[in-house]
């Protein structure tokens, strides 16, 4: 609503001015001039409080005078009723100052919350004797309760944990019966388990002096479920029939759980005697007696038994005896898991896990078709000896003699029925179960459909292997005969291969003219050359005559000393003397010849050189080049190693590109081939010039006489 307050004065100004002196027409107060003020009623004069001015609250809405208008003066018919001759108001006027000041802005309370009325958890009505009010059991008080009606604010300083989240504080006053250690928890079954505790145990029920430790505190000590509940021990003894105040706080941290209903335990701990229970977790002072340790319970963390090394169920003696009469050291005596266990014969039933009793030692606990019995080392379904004869007689080792899982077994004939999984008893030695056209088997090594011998003779005469000989998957099939048809899957007869003949695949002995090199010596039949000096490759090569035509593939044929094959075709090529190499031929582009058709070169690379011949070609060729050694035919393994690329070069006659590169061929020893049939990229190639280059395989390797042959076809 729009205010009015400016209407009072403004409309009096107005008022006064327009009523001037007595003698004007709008003279409305004629007692004025007399001083007098003419009384509106016969009450007294009203007072107003000085309330502020919270809101403007003015008048409802601006309705002016009968005789005035806010815009002009009224013309209208002049008021002439009975003048108010009531009794005057001779009252003093209300002088008081207008509250004209600024509503109150004043900052917001930012104070802490209100924790509600104070309270005192060591006043006599708070403090919870838990002698008379818990109960004992054994060692231990028990006692459940809430702190859910404790105020949040927290009287005591708490000794360990933030002090400034910790509240809702409940006191115990505790009188310890024996002079020993207090082992105070929340971990148990009547905490729930979302509530975060903090505990703390302490000499006096008042806030501890800065810098005083308390007899013991813990805060999230507890195991799951409850990992926010509190456990410790005291960590010195107490006295007995002193009083001890146990504080339980809750954690407010903002997303914990501060209050609810806890169980708080306090057990007087005293060091243990053989078979007491005990905490692995104390350490110092030791939870059991001298001589003894506490060994956990199962896989327990927080529950033990006091027991002497060596004795059942404790830790194995790590020297010495390992264990007294009548037990066996379960794992290694220096490791803090072993344990002294019952001893089981053989033949014995046992435990798999070793966690009841272990076998006698040269036994083990086997476990077949459900029942777990200690068996001997060698014997029939026991483990493989390690050492010395690994099976007793007519039994073998299925596995490593060395892995847990080895068994000694039975063995099974040639030709009757066996578990191919290995699980059942081997087949006899010399043998492999294997199925063969749906049957599981035992197969004799070396025989039709066996496993190929890793030593000696792969398979029997009229087999071949049809993989490596000690490979596990390979197989001795029957072997396709010299001149026989055969397949890539195809094994031939001991020395032959299968090879491209007349459109179709033979089978070729070895060592024959276009064949494979024999493995041993003699290589290839007489007056043939073997293109490697590498055992298991290489093709036998035929001399021809100068200028023949010859197989620029290397695989047939082989040109007199001093010439090379220079391609003229896919197939063939002819021939030709070599030149001797002349410098500086060095450089790339421009390289110092070039030819049109291909040639041969001789020369020699020193450490970091490298030779390079010029060949232009018209678009479509496919490009050819191969490197002998005259000095070491063969191309040996220790010898030279020299490598061939091809450059595109550059039209401007100063760059070049690499097309390709090859070092070591197949069947060519360590001399490279650069065949477009398996190098692609020198196959179909644009028109134009390129380079072919020799260099050593590193900068630092020579090589002292080289035959490089290269050229191209389409």
């Amino acid at each position: 609503m729009r205010s009015n307050r400016w209407w009072l004065p403004v409309s009096a100004a107005l008022l006064l001015s327009a009523c001037g002196d007595d003698s004007t027409p709008f003279d409305m107060l004629p007692e004025e001039d007399a001083g007098e003020v003419i009384k509106e009623d016969a009450g007294p004069a009203p007072t107003f409080p000085d309330r502020g001015a919270p809101t403007d609250q003015g008048f409802p809405e601006d309705e002016g005078f009968p005789d005035f208008d806010a815009g002009s003066f009224d013309a209208g018919v002049r008021d002439t009723g009975v003048r108010d001759t009531g009794v005057r108001d001779t009252g003093p006027l209300d002088t008081g100052v207008l509250d004209t000041g600024p509503l109150d802005t004043g900052p917001l309370d930012t104070g802490p919350l209100d924790t509600g009325p104070a309270y005192d958890p060591c006043a006599a009505s708070a403090v919870i004797d838990l002698n008379a009010m818990g109960t004992l059991a054994g060692e231990t008080t028990s006692y459940a309760g809430s702190n859910a009606s404790t105020g949040r604010s927290a009287p005591l300083r708490p000794a360990c944990g933030a002090a400034s989240a910790i509240g809702h504080q409940v006191a115990f006053r505790y009188v310890p019966r024996a002079g020993v250690r207090l082992r105070v928890s929340t971990d148990n079954a009547g905490t729930a388990v979302n509530l975060d505790t903090v505990v703390w145990a302490q000499a006096a029920c008042a806030s501890l002096p800065s810098g005083t430790s308390a007899l013991g505190c813990d805060d999230d000590g507890g195991n799951d479920p409850r990992g926010l509940s509190s456990v410790f021990t005291t960590a010195a003894a107490v006295t007995a029939g002193m009083p001890v105040y146990i504080i339980v706080a809750g954690y407010d941290g903002g997303s914990s759980t501060p209050t609810g209903a806890f169980a708080l335990t306090v057990t007087e701990v005293s060091p243990g005697m053989t078979g007491a229970a005990c905490d692995p977790r104390e350490v110092t002072p030791a939870p059991c007696a001298t001589g003894l340790r506490c060994v956990p319970t199962g896989t327990s963390t927080i529950v033990g038994t006091c027991l002497a090394d060596g004795t059942a169920g404790a830790r194995c003696r790590s020297a010495g005896l390992a264990c007294d009469a009548g037990l066996t050291c379960s794992g290694a005596v220096t490791s803090t898991a072993s344990r002294c266990r019952a001893t089981v014969a053989v033949g014995g039933a046992c435990d798999p896990a070793g966690a009841a009793n272990v076998c006698a030692a040269g036994s083990h606990c086997i476990t077949a078709s459900g029942v777990s019995t200690c068996v001997a080392e060698g014997a029939a379904g026991g483990r493989c000896r390690s050492a010395g004869m690994a099976c007793d007689a007519t039994l073998v080792c299925s596995g490593a003699v060395t892995s847990t899982a080895s068994r000694c077994r039975g063995t099974i004939a040639v030709g009757a029925a066996c578990d191919a999984a290995g699980t059942g008893d081997p087949c006899v030695a010399g043998s492999t179960c294997l199925t063969v056209a749906g049957n599981t088997t035992c197969v004799a090594d070396g025989s039709l459909n066996g496993r190929c011998r890793a030593s000696g003779t792969a398979c029997d005469a009229g087999l071949g292997c049809n993989g490596t000989a000690s490979s596990t998957t390979s197989r001795c099939i029957m072997a396709v005969p010299v001149g026989g048809t055969c397949t890539a899957a195809s094994v031939c007869a001991s020395g032959s291969r299968c090879l491209a003949s007349g459109g179709g695949m033979i089978c070729v002995a070895d060592g024959g003219a276009g064949n494979f090199c024999r493995a041993d010596a003699p290589r290839c039949s007489t007056s043939l050359t073997c293109s490697s000096a590498y055992t298991n490759e290489g093709w036998c090569l035929s001399t021809v005559a100068s200028g023949a035509t010859c197989d620029w593939t290397g695989r047939s044929t082989l040109c007199p000393t001093g010439e090379g094959c220079v391609a003229t075709s896919a197939t063939a090529g002819s021939c030709a003397m070599a030149q001797a190499e002349a410098e500086d031929n060095n450089p790339i582009n421009p390289p110092l010849t070039t030819s049109t058709t291909g040639a041969a070169f001789t020369g020699s690379i020193t450490a970091g050189d490298r030779d390079c011949f010029g060949l232009t070609v018209p678009a479509g060729a496919s490009i050819y080049a191969e490197v002998q050694l005259p000095m070491a035919p063969g191309c040996p393994a220790g010898g030279a190693d020299p490598v061939i690329t091809l450059y595109r070069l550059a039209a401007s006659g100063t760059g070049s590109s690499t097309v390709t590169s090859q070092d070591n061929t197949a069947g060519f020893g360590l001399c490279p081939m650069l065949n477009p049939t398996v190098q692609t990229n020198a196959r179909n190639v644009v028109a134009g010039s390129y380079a072919v280059c020799v260099t050593g395989l590193r900068s630092t390797t020579t090589v002292p006489s080289y035959l490089l042959s290269f050229g191209y076809y389409r």
